[in-house]
Order: C-alpha cells, then structure tokens, then sequence
C-alpha cells in the first residue's frame, strides 16, 4: 500500500510538474496568440488602410479621368468646327484667287483699252492740232486775200446775211 502510496506519490508529482510546464507552454502560447492576434488586426487595420487610400485614389483617377475625356471630347469637337473653318476659308481662298485672275485679267485689258485709247486720243490730238494749223493758215490766207481784194468787198463783207459770202449760200 506505501509502494502504492508513493508511487500515487511520484506520480501526482509528475503531473504536477507537467501541469506546471503545461500551464508555462499555455501561457506562452496564450501570449504568443494575443501578439499573432495584435499583428493579424494590424494587418488587416493596414490592409482596410491601404484599400481606403486606393479606393480615394480610383475615384480621384476616376475623376480625373471623366475630366479628360469629356475635354477630349470638347477638343474633338473645336478641331472638327476648325476642320470646317479651314475647308470653308480653303474653298473662299480659291474664289479669290479665281476671282482675283479674272481681275487682273480685266485689269490688262483694260490696260490695253486704256494704252489703245490714249494712242487714238493722241492721234486724235496730231490731227486736231494739224486742223487748227490749217485753219489758222486758211484764215491768214483769206485775211491776205481780203487785204488785196477791192473796196467794194469790203462792204460785202459786213453784209446782214453774215461775215463770209459762202455763209450767205449756205443759209
């Protein structure tokens, strides 16, 4: 019964003692958990962290994003009113210059109508000019030719009928 007694003994003493290493390997793991446990909510406070921040950051691309493309959209829009812009003053730019061919072509003619004209008028002019000479020859003629004519020409001269005799039958 002593030999049972110590051998109930020894073994609650064993037990004790491993319960107490049970209890130390218990504590240990319960604080090891409680760190596992402090860094797994640090983590996933850090994940919700960083999910937050890009989640702020997709909506400020996003928006950014919105922004470009509708100015895009707004360029788009002036390049094509430009685009017409450009091909109505392209086809105004052609009548122009069709336009200004033709005028300088009436220009030229009117050039030539001017230089032709001013030729004739010249002409014209000499031939006044050689008129007037003639005529101012005839009447100093005639005035020489009344100078030597007799007295009695001279009152026919101051006729009522008029100056010269040939006036007179051509009335």
């Amino acid at each position: 019964n002593y030999f049972h007694f110590d051998s109930l003994q020894k073994k609650l003493k064993d037990l004790e003692e491993e319960n107490v290493v049970l209890r130390s390997e218990a504590c240990h793991l319960k604080t090891e958990t409680i760190s596992y446990e402090e860094k797994e909510q640090q983590l996933v406070n850090d994940c919700v962290k960083e999910l937050r921040d890009a989640n702020l950051q997709i909506a400020t691309i996003s928006e950014e994003l919105a922004k470009k493309t509708e100015d895009a959209a707004r360029q788009q829009e002036e390049i094509t009113h430009l685009l017409s812009q450009i091909v109505d003053l392209q086809k105004k730019a052609k009548a122009c210059t069709v336009e200004n061919e033709e005028l300088v072509q009436h220009l030229g003619a009117a050039k030539d109508a001017q230089r032709q004209l001013t030729a004739e008028l010249q002409e014209l002019e000499d031939k006044y000019a050689e008129c007037m000479e003639m005529l101012h020859e005839a009447q100093e003629e005639l005035k020489n030719l009344r100078n030597k004519t007799v007295p009695s020409a001279i009152s026919r001269r101051y006729h009522s009928l008029g100056f010269f005799p040939m006036v007179r039958n051509l009335i």
